[in-house]
Parts: C-alpha cells; structure tokens; sequence
C-alpha cells in the first residue's frame, strides 16, 4: 500500500463521516423549523 493510497482511503473515510453529521444536522435542523412552524 503506498502513502497515497493511505491517504485518500482517509480522506474518504473522513468524507464519509462528515457528510453523515452534516446530513444528521440538516435533518434535526428541518425537524426543528416544522416543530416551530406548528407552534
């Protein structure tokens, strides 16, 4: 395995774990203007 190889595997990894939080965000960020819509 070279160095680049273990580098882009990382930085995919690492892409992969922020798009789930910033999808999660996004999703409780809508949850909370629908809640606030309805008050």
């Amino acid at each position: 395995m070279t160095e680049s190889t273990q580098r882009g595997g990382l930085r995919w990894l690492t892409g992969m774990f922020v798009k789930r939080q910033v999808d999660a965000y996004h999703q409780h960020w809508l949850e909370t203007l629908v809640h606030k819509a309805k008050e």
